[in-house]
């Protein structure tokens, strides 16, 4: 387990040293696209070296060397200060935390349907196929393959058409903050949670299908059916258990992928969350704003990776054997 923290700090590492590498390579200047090309000279450098461009706020100062810029990034990171924004002169910290309940709250919403209806109808759908309904399969195939096909912004694009304007179910735009209660709260979130989880649940069925239909071809199957144990029992006792470790990877790899797709969603639905920060921070080249981003969904992917490894050994003793 050791071991695997410390591939997790590593990566952390790498992480930030792509981030950073790769906002250097940015052709445009942050500061000329926030000021304009008439900017004051004095003003524009005061605000250089506010940002930590400069070594002095005076104009034509010597630019700070990009490794003393990462290491001052990267201890800032280390006291949780992911630095100021250039276009809104304010924390970034100060900034997520005014949009990070939406995000979490449709991350969370999406999820859940995406493991209630997924494993429920994966389930269900490897009892049926057991059973010698191969046409239910196959339909049931062709379907989850459509899911997963559909990109993510398609299928917003359908369901406000469908839902929104022909059956006139939600508005088009019906986000409403939390502090409005948790029941608009939640209901602005139906539509942008549908559209995340639509090919999560399909990906979701497949792969506990998959894993549950070899189970059921095993020796031990065969010998609880012989002991008149109900299939009930042994579908929810035996098999489902013994296929938690496939289930619990794509669950995992589902949850990182929520938490990276939401950035697209949330500028469909217009959801005030962390994505549509980082698309004003990206049009507005506001690099400080977009590296702090980066690195806290970076951060939730590299933690989310170390509690399924920490799972794994929970749900299989002998995974914990061999490391």
């Amino acid at each position: 387990m050791v071991k695997r923290i410390l591939y997790s700090i590593l990566t952390f590492f790498l992480v930030t040293v792509l981030i950073f590498g790769l906002f250097l390579l940015m052709p445009q200047d942050p500061i000329k696209m926030k000021l304009g090309d008439e900017a004051d000279p004095v003003f524009e450098a005061a605000l250089r070296y506010k940002h930590g461009f400069t070594v002095s706020p005076e104009i034509g100062a010597a630019e700070v060397p990009p490794l003393t810029r990462y290491l001052k990034w990267l201890g800032g990171l280390f006291r949780l200060d992911l630095g100021t924004s250039i276009r809104y002169d304010k924390s970034v910290n100060e900034l997520l935390s005014t949009r990070l309940p939406n995000t979490v709250g449709l991350a969370i919403f999406s999820f859940t349907i995406d493991v209630i209806l997924g494993i429920t109808l994966g389930v269900l759908v490897a009892k049926v196929t057991n059973s010698g309904h191969y046409t239910f399969g196959a339909a049931i195939n062709i379907l989850t393959q459509i899911g997963i096909a559909i990109p993510v912004f398609f299928a917003s694009i359908l369901w406000i058409l469908l839902i929104c304007i022909k059956l006139k179910w939600l508005p088009v735009t019906g986000f409403k903050p939390i502090e409005t209660g948790l029941g608009p709260f939640l209901k602005g979130l139906i539509l942008p949670a549908i559209s995340i989880s639509v090919g999560g649940i399909s990906l979701i069925v497949r792969y506990v299908r998959n894993a549950m239909t070899e189970e059921l071809a095993s020796d031990y199957v065969r010998c609880a059916r012989s002991k008149g144990v109900s299939e009930t029992r042994i579908l929810f006792r035996h098999v489902l258990r013994n296929s938690l470790i496939p289930i619990v990877t794509i669950l995992g790899m589902r949850l990182a992928s929520i938490i990276t797709g939401s950035i697209v969603i949330e500028q469909v639905y217009s959801v005030p969350g962390i994505g549509t920060l980082m698309i004003s921070g990206i049009n507005s080249g506001d690099c400080i704003l977009v590296q702090g981003i980066c690195v806290y969904i970076s951060t939730v992917v590299i933690i989310t990776y170390l509690v399924l490894d920490l799972l794994y050994m929970v749900i299989d003793p002998r995974i914990r054997v061999k490391t």
